[in-house]
């Protein structure tokens, strides 16, 4: 043999391939009922829509106990103590589900980026099995050329394979997988946020959580009144311990939302050195294939000249 590099053949690419991912659709079919009701509460929790809405709730709320008439005031300046008592109940209540989400989108990323991964991973083997292909059939078309003496030794130079194919394996760079790069750049502290998030951030600890709450407050606005041990309608120490979990999982959050942000970045450069590498090995496809189409014709004028010397023409 020449030494060269056998193209697998096409049977051996489809045995190796497996059907293209689609991300979104897999995302979607593995989510649970309580899942996708924690997505429909996020996707409408989460818009510009519902943060005017509390804005403009809690304004006229503060606003009418402040400066409306004193006989018409329901929650009297400065404490305000209904409108603390209903904004713990919301952010109580949503603030897991905003860490469900959080961790949904997280999963459903890795998984969008696992396929890119195995899609660019192919990609790149076929592109290389067509390459290696067309340098086979140039060659094959060089030696027919040659074996038949068409042309002459000026043509014969400017046939040469295009020396592109070995500067693109130079360049050539390993697909880069962004889950692993991403798990592989988490420091301890990430790494500790990141296992408190995904315990934190399920359906079960918003079922917790909104249990604990109900059950807490039910039982003080409705139980004997001497066995109330945080009497309606303060709740005092109920909103202190739920201040107490939403102070400490806010920066969780913010957390979470700084990692998926990098982990969004490392997956758009991983992207961006995939297609770039792409366009590099189109051109050189191109180019492989402009050449052989224009030594193909000068194969074809030669045996059409040395049909017609053979064979001329009656006068």
């Amino acid at each position: 043999m020449n030494g060269k590099p056998e193209p697998p053949s096409h049977e051996a690419l489809i045995k190796l391939r497996k059907p293209i991912r689609n991300a979104n659709i897999e995302h979607e079919k593995k989510l649970s009922p309580a899942e996708r009701f924690a997505v429909w509460i996020t996707d409408r929790v989460g818009t510009m829509g519902f943060f005017g809405l509390i804005c403009l709730w809690s304004f006229v709320w503060l606003g009418w106990n402040t400066l409306g008439p004193r006989a018409l005031r329901f929650d009297p300046f400065p404490a305000f103590v209904l409108w603390l008592f209903l904004s713990n109940v919301i952010q109580i209540v949503l603030m897991p589900l905003i860490m469900v989400g959080q961790n949904l989108q997280g999963s459903h990323d890795e998984a969008r980026a696992e396929s890119e991964y195995e899609t660019s991973v192919r990609a790149e083997r076929e592109n290389q099995a067509i390459l290696l292909h067309l340098r086979r059939q140039h060659d094959l078309l060089l030696k027919f050329r040659d074996q038949f003496a068409l042309g002459n030794e000026s043509q014969h130079r400017n046939d040469t394979v295009p020396s592109a194919h070995g500067a693109l394996l130079e360049l050539r760079k390993p697909i880069r997988n962004a889950n692993v790069e991403y798990e592989e750049k988490l420091s301890p502290a990430e790494r500790f946020a990141v296992w408190i998030t995904d315990r934190v951030g399920t359906t079960g600890f918003f079922v917790i959580v909104c249990v604990w709450s109900f059950t807490w407050l039910g039982w003080n606005a409705l139980a004997p009144r001497e066995l109330r041990f945080d009497p309606y309608p303060a709740f005092v120490f109920w909103l202190f311990l739920s201040n107490v979990l939403q102070i400490l999982l806010m920066p969780l959050i913010m957390v979470g939302q700084n990692l998926q942000g990098s982990h969004a970045e490392a997956r758009a450069d991983a992207k961006y050195e995939t297609n770039v590498q792409a366009e590099r090995e189109t051109e050189v496809i191109l180019l492989h294939l402009e050449r052989q189409h224009d030594l193909i014709l000068k194969i074809r004028d030669q045996f059409e000249k040395r049909k017609e010397e053979r064979h001329p023409s009656a006068l």
